[in-house]
């Protein structure tokens, strides 16, 4: 079966900076066996979690995340 290949798209700053914020809260939560929520997240941006839920699904559009949302979040690309 050929893999899929998805073309991911260049981020403004402010996504990048979502996307690492998003990448290490749920890396935190995951090592303090807790489950991050989109408001816990929101909240530490500085941001509504409906404005959150808007730029996951951006990154998404983007190809940076397999899921527009943070259950099921899984980063294919992390910015440096």
């Amino acid at each position: 079966m050929a893999e899929e290949q998805i073309i991911v798209q260049p981020l403004t700053p402010r996504q990048r900076d979502v996307l690492r914020e998003v990448v290490h809260c749920v890396r935190h939560y995951m090592a303090i066996g807790e489950h991050a929520t989109q408001r816990a997240i929101a909240r530490r941006l500085g941001m509504t979690h409906v404005r959150l839920r808007q730029h996951l699904y951006e990154l998404y559009l983007k190809g940076h995340l397999r899921s527009p949302s943070i259950e099921g979040l899984h980063c294919l690309h992390t910015p440096q």
